[in-house]
């Protein structure tokens, strides 16, 4: 099947599962290693004279053990033009998730559905042609400000007006200041050793836009940002991603989507689970819903001192042991 271009993309994940498949080797014992070893001349000579050299890595036996899950049961649906964030501790399996929406591997169980296709079933390249994905590392090269903003899955040279590159460098806030003196064509260094993290992270954001996807993916974009860069990355992302464009933002950091999604899916842990149990233990449209319903958004929100208005669940406060006399001292 092959993904046509439209105003929106609905993405869905039905009862989705993945699995790694853990294997044990059986490799000879160090006492045969070195009977070969202490073989005398003429058993060596036999041994050659026998055809190809047969090591001793021949012997070994390979035995498939149970399936790790990473991923159970998991089912959400973002609608077209939606921006949805996967919150989770980690560990939980969010980016499992993304690496499942990007097609680098296929779920063991369930399905993921676009616009009610088999993803398994959908032409690899008509589906990253429709979508974009901004990394948590910054993956910047050794090239300009243009190169950068215009890196996409093709090969050929691709003729972009400058004034559409300003306009994304313009709802990025991205200012150079007198760093951008070839304009465009200012060289960033390797790995973008001219730029700071939040510049760098702007300009991966310009150039998954610049591909004008319908659906884009955001992995941790954030994380290794201080406060101040975060909100000016989060309010170019609000920029960029408009009302159109439908979104997964993953992120264990809940500034970052608070104000950006409105719909949110809360990732647990999937140790202890019983092997029916889904490990989406919640979704919600709002902070104070998912505090109130999700004891792992709840350990996120106060490790990170999130404040959650109008919450039937208040916060235990901090208790502070005083000594006899430092209450004599402060009612003196």
């Amino acid at each position: 099947i092959e993904l046509r271009r439209n105003n929106g993309v609905r993405v869905e994940m039905r009862s989705v599962s993945y699995a790694y498949a853990i294997e044990k080797r059986d490799l000879p014992t160090l006492s045969a290693a070195n009977d070969l070893l202490e073989a005398d001349s003429q058993s060596v000579q036999e041994f050659r004279s026998a055809g190809r050299p047969r090591t001793a890595n021949e012997d070994a036996s390979v035995s498939p053990k149970p399936m790790l899950p990473v991923l159970r049961n998991v089912s959400f649906t973002i609608e077209p033009g939606e921006k949805a964030a996967l919150i989770g501790p980690s560990g939980a399996g969010k980016t499992t998730i993304m690496r499942l929406l990007m097609r680098y591997m296929d779920p063991t169980a369930g399905a993921i559905l676009i616009d009610g296709h088999d993803l398994r079933d959908v032409q690899l390249y008509s589906w990253l042609n429709l979508i974009a994905y901004v990394p948590q590392q910054a993956q910047v090269f050794d090239g300009t400000v243009r190169d950068n903003l215009l890196y996409r899955f093709t090969d050929e040279p691709i003729a972009v007006p400058d004034e559409e590159l300003w306009t994304m460098m313009r709802k990025l806030k991205i200012d150079f200041g007198d760093r951008l003196t070839a304009g465009l064509d200012t060289r960033v260094g390797r790995h973008g050793i001219e730029l700071s993290g939040g510049e760098q992270q702007r300009l991966m954001i310009g150039a998954a836009a610049m591909r004008k996807p319908i659906f884009m993916v955001v992995d941790e974009a954030t994380a290794s940002l201080d406060a101040t860069t975060e909100k000016a990355v989060q309010k170019g992302l609000e920029e960029v991603l408009g009302t159109t464009m439908g979104a997964l933002i993953i992120t264990h950091r809940l500034s970052t989507v608070r104000r950006l999604c409105s719909k949110f899916f809360v990732l647990r842990d999937s140790e202890g689970l019983a092997p029916d149990e889904s490990q989406l233990e919640a979704t919600a449209s709002s902070f104070e819903e998912l505090y109130e319903i999700s004891p792992t958004f709840r350990r996120l929100a106060d490790d990170q001192g999130v404040v959650i208005l109008d919450s039937p669940l208040p916060r235990v406060p901090m208790s502070i042991e005083t000594s006899e006399s430092d209450e004599s001292m402060q009612y003196a």
